[in-house]
């Protein structure tokens, strides 16, 4: 048998799921994955959390246990979890209905789209006002990741790459550095939520009713973290509503719209908002996938910061760049 589905087997036996259809759907040797995943039957995915382990499991159980008291759909409910005899820990996950959102978003109607994108803002906030006390308390314990030590680490990678770029002219860079180390912190000091952090479209499902279309919820919760809420914003408009990187304003500039104003509920919005969502880009992991993106389209002007805010944040959506 193979031992992946010889793992599944143990984690099913353990949950009192046996002789449950169990097909694999990933692991961690696949690309882009720490997890092994597992479909469970047609009420469940069981996840087996690869290394580094103890924290990826005890951040998405704990996640997944301070959602299911939201009255929002945000997130799978948890079922049985526990460690298998090889050692790795595991969790049944509620298997939500409908598709992710990148398999049936361009076959919807503008309408519907603006609807669902609404009920996806609604669904963040919630998830943003969680208490992160419990998270933190967590985290301090299992040694989880720390808002401070991913953005320090963004900082030096982010840093090192405008240094090493040889398409820049010096001032340009001196600007942009500027802006990394001196502005950016204090745009986003006072922003800390529950965060995603890995938020596209992948992980977004939506399901069709006998009144509409919903939002089903988001998965794939092992990468929360204490954050800035930007961080999701971001990855919402990169990688969810805008998809592949298109010229701005890009296809969803409406939809990302509708989910920022669910999401704020009528209040205004944060000032420089545009600004701030640059500064939560640079100071991310993912700062380098969008960064040739900035080299390819970027204007010969001084005023680079304004210049990269204004591209990659549609100023129809986010607001004026400076």
């Amino acid at each position: 048998m193979d031992p992946w589905l010889d793992m599944a087997a143990a984690a099913c036996a353990q949950a009192g799921l046996a002789g449950r259809e169990i097909g694999l759907l990933k692991t961690w040797e696949t690309r882009h994955s720490e997890n092994a995943v597992f479909r469970v039957g047609a009420d469940w995915y069981l996840k087996i959390y690869g290394p580094p382990r103890d924290w990826r499991f005890a951040t998405e159980r704990k996640l997944l246990e301070m959602c299911a008291g939201l009255a929002v759909h945000a997130a799978p409910s948890p079922g049985s979890w526990g460690t298998i005899p090889a050692g790795w820990p595991y969790l049944f996950l509620a298997a939500l209905p409908g598709e992710p959102m990148d398999r049936v978003w361009d076959g919807l109607s503008p309408d519907t789209r603006l609807a669902l994108a609404g009920d996806l803002g609604v669904s963040l906030a919630a998830v943003h006002h969680l208490p992160g006390a419990q998270l933190q308390l967590q985290g301090q314990q299992l040694g989880l990741r720390d808002q401070t030590v991913i953005m320090n680490t963004a900082r030096q990678k982010t840093g090192e790459l405008i240094k090493a770029t040889a398409q820049l002219p010096l001032p340009q860079r001196e600007a942009l550095l500027r802006f990394l180390y001196e502005e950016a912190p204090v745009l986003l000091a006072g922003s800390h939520a529950v965060t995603h952090f890995d938020l596209s479209h992948h992980h977004v499902y939506l399901a069709q009713h006998e009144d509409g279309w919903r939002v089903s919820g988001m998965v794939d919760w092992s990468d929360a973290v204490l954050g800035p809420a930007e961080w999701d914003w971001v990855c919402l408009w990169h990688w969810t509503f805008n998809g592949v990187w298109q010229p701005l304003p890009g296809p969803d500039w409406e939809a990302m719209q509708a989910c920022l104003e669910a999401y704020f509920g009528g209040a205004s919005r944060p000032d420089r908002l545009a600004r701030r969502c640059l500064a939560a880009h640079l100071l991310s992991p993912w700062f380098d996938l969008l960064w040739p993106v900035y080299l390819e389209h970027r204007n010969a002007s001084q005023a680079i910061v304004k210049d990269m805010a204004e591209l990659l944040f549609a100023p129809q959506v986010f607001g004026p760049p400076d």
